[in-house]
């Protein structure tokens, strides 16, 4: 019961958010809307639930009744709001999204079109990460399921303004704490991610080959090197003994010559091929549409065991608009580490251009 009632009232708080989402797009417009994200952070802890995050110092928080716990807005044109409730374990996620989505996606309903939807990891939680688009207005929803608590966190912002803001949303989130429980303890790697630099700390320079086909950013900490003519392996530091995490783009050919988005599927198809026979079991535990530099992709989630490790691999499929060349993007890192490094990847994702002819 506790699940139906935290979907139930996301529609009064949807509206709520698109409201104010409005008043601040017009005071935005009139102030700085270039600023991106703010370099300063206070953190919150919620006085009676006990979750804390970041809040931007661009942001105003309010706390509102139960299951509403907070509401953040920001004057660069962006709204957030925090709500939970007991966790369900009966209820699976997935119920939780159709529920969510039959009162707000279609039709006369406030998002048109789904972006994107992928089931994923926050920290060691299970999660539902999607974004949806309507009235000129893009929301990103993620659902995460802790150990005391079910949580839903809504990132609403006018469609023009997602790219220039949405790294405040990631390091909010990056930030985010369940509700403690008595006796639990952070693990190294948790640790690790705690102490990791805001997104606004980060240095980025952009890697850019005529004969790649594309440029893309990464953080100058990392490495970079060719593992042939078509592949870049963009690799991170390594924490703990742990593997590195890494990125690797490679140009493919696809084996039809079609429409885009009939090419990806063509090579999509391939990779899930090649991984059912050179990975021993592999699990695809999400996937799903996503929008690249304006063109449809597609993406897929996938689990499996690295030298005793266990290793999460996020794919994506990115067509050119012309030609039969097809890029290959792949981030790979271990499970508890995964979504460590979630506002880096979503740069990288974000800055992606297509430039001349790729070979």
């Amino acid at each position: 019961m506790k699940s139906n009632t935290i979907i139930s009232t996301l529609i009064v708080v949807l509206i709520s958010v698109l409201f104010f989402q409005i008043q601040d797009y017009a005071i935005a417009q009139s102030t700085q809307l270039n600023q991106g994200t703010s370099s300063t952070t206070k953190l919150y802890t919620h006085p009676k639930k006990g979750f804390s995050l970041n809040v931007p110092t661009d942001a105003v928080l309010t706390e509102r009744e139960a299951p509403v716990d907070i509401s953040l807005n920001s004057r660069l044109g962006w709204g957030m709001t925090v709500q939970s409730a007991t966790a369900n374990p009966s209820s699976p996620l997935e119920e939780l999204v159709t529920k969510l989505e039959m009162r707000y996606l279609g039709q006369d309903k406030p998002w048109s079109q789904k972006l994107k939807g992928t089931k994923r990891m926050f920290k060691e939680y299970e999660a539902y990460d999607a974004t949806y688009e309507g009235s000129g207005m893009r929301a990103r929803v993620i659902i995460i399921r802790a150990t005391q608590q079910d949580y839903v966190l809504m990132f609403v912002t006018p469609s023009d303004l997602y790219a220039s803001v949405s790294a405040s949303f990631e390091n909010i989130l990056s930030s985010f704490q369940p509700t403690p429980v008595e006796g639990h303890t952070l693990t190294q790697n948790q640790q690790a991610a705690v102490s990791q630099p805001t997104q606004s700390e980060i240095e980025y320079v952009r890697f850019s080959e005529v004969s790649f086909g594309y440029s893309i950013l990464y953080p100058a900490t990392w490495r970079i090197g060719k593992a042939d003519d078509f592949t870049v392996v963009f690799t991170g530091p390594s924490q703990n003994e742990t593997p590195a995490l890494a990125i690797t783009i490679q140009n493919v050919t696809s084996p039809i010559v079609a429409q885009p988005q009939h090419m990806a599927k063509a090579v999509m198809q391939q990779l899930k091929t090649q991984m059912a026979y050179g990975v021993p079991d592999v699990r695809h535990v999400g996937g799903g549409d996503i929008i690249i530099a304006g063109i449809e992709c597609i993406q897929l989630i996938s689990d499996f065991n690295r030298l005793s490790f266990p290793y999460r691999q996020w794919s994506i499929i990115i067509p050119r608009p012309t030609g039969n060349i097809v890029h290959v993007w792949t981030y790979s890192a271990p499970l508890d580490r995964f979504n460590d490094n979630q506002a880096i990847i979503e740069t990288m994702i974000n800055s992606w251009r297509f430039e001349h002819a790729a070979q």
